[in-house]
């Protein structure tokens, strides 16, 4: 699908959105939003939309349209008959089964924001009737190479990994790496290369290079490990993991890790939990 194709059927999306929500609210999103994410390049490929992640411009915006969001259903109006319908309201965003989901966790300038996301791919955005590419956007797309970038969680980009392997995209050991990398300093764990190269020989030999975990290392600056990582005996905290897996299937493994919350559980506790 070509940008004026993409800018069009978005025009279309936020248009129709908006002609259904009080016109205070509709302005918010008229002047104060941008849709981001992986739908963009889900569209240039031609594949299914999953969702349009909209993100807000600042914090009063987002109170707003948490508050709108939250008691519409209360509102007494005889006339006031959207087609969309909530299907979750979280801290985190609101999700409607149109398709839309209003991230609430976040916003700013979409500049700055898309920074923090995880996959090179994804990080265009489109406001103001103007789709605005990020660089070498075609090339990620045609040769579905998926790059990491960083992310707040990192083990919810991991576990996202298996939904772009099935549709094709390439996955680096080096990415792989960065990844497992961010997972273990946010946990609080310490890995040297020498022990990278060592678990990478040992699990994939004819693939793994050494050039390229020493280039992923750089970024960090990590100590050695100063105990092996047991089921039995290492320990994570579960409210920890809760956050980590932002994003994964909240309805079923977050709901099971909260009624640890508190709690420190070991890794074979956590694998029985999943």
């Amino acid at each position: 699908m070509k940008v004026t194709q993409i800018e069009k059927l978005l025009h279309g999306v936020m248009d129709k959105f908006m002609n259904e929500l009080r016109p205070d609210i509709a302005r918010i999103f008229r002047f104060k939003s941008f849709i981001t994410g992986g739908c963009i390049p889900s569209m240039a490929m031609g594949e299914f939309v999953n969702d349009y992640d909209i993100y807000l411009l600042d914090k009063e915006s987002v109170d707003k349209v948490k508050a709108y969001f939250s008691g519409v259903l209360d509102e007494v109006d005889p006339d006031f008959f959207p087609s969309w319908k909530i299907n979750l309201i979280t801290d985190n965003a609101i999700n409607l089964n149109n398709k839309i989901q209003i991230i609430t966790k976040y916003y700013g300038q979409p500049e700055k924001l898309i920074d923090n996301f995880d996959w090179a791919h994804i990080k265009s955005y489109y406001t103001g009737g103007i789709l605005h590419l990020c660089p070498d956007f075609y090339q990620y797309i045609v040769e579905k190479d998926l790059v990491y970038t960083g992310s707040e969680y990192p083990l919810s980009s991991l576990l996202r990994t298996r939904k772009f392997i099935k549709k094709g995209w390439h996955v680096s050991t080096k990415t792989m790496v960065h990844i497992t990398l961010d997972v273990l300093s946010k946990f609080g764990n310490n890995i040297t290369p020498e022990d990278i190269i060592e678990f990478g020989r040992d699990v994939h030999e004819n693939e793994f290079r050494e050039d390229s975990i020493e280039e992923a290392y750089e970024r960090w600056s990590i100590d050695k490990v100063s105990n092996p990582l047991h089921e039995d005996d290492y320990e994570v905290d579960a409210d920890t993991l809760i956050t980590q897996l932002n994003g994964v299937d909240p309805l079923t493994i977050q709901a099971r890790l909260r009624e640890k919350a508190g709690m420190k559980l070991t890794i074979k506790e956590i694998l029985e939990l999943l």
